[in-house]
């Protein structure tokens, strides 16, 4: 399930988690006025080695160094 980020136009917002699919109608807590639903972008973090020595990537004959 996503993560959304809901905005009031008073400042106010909130991040709330829940389904694709719902549409739940948020209320703001400082104004009582209606929020507008945003997307927050995943964190992704990539570990270990052999993501470069696996990929098509241009063939320099060099190896990459593991730090």
């Amino acid at each position: 399930m996503p993560t959304y980020l809901y905005r009031c136009s008073c400042g106010n917002q909130r991040e709330i988690w829940h389904g694709i699919k719902e549409s739940p109608l948020i209320e703001c807590d400082e104004c009582r006025g209606d929020m507008t639903r945003g997307f927050i972008a995943p964190a992704v973090q990539f570990k270990g080695s052999g993501f470069y020595s696996t990929d098509k990537a241009k063939s320099s004959g060099k190896t990459p160094k593991n730090n």
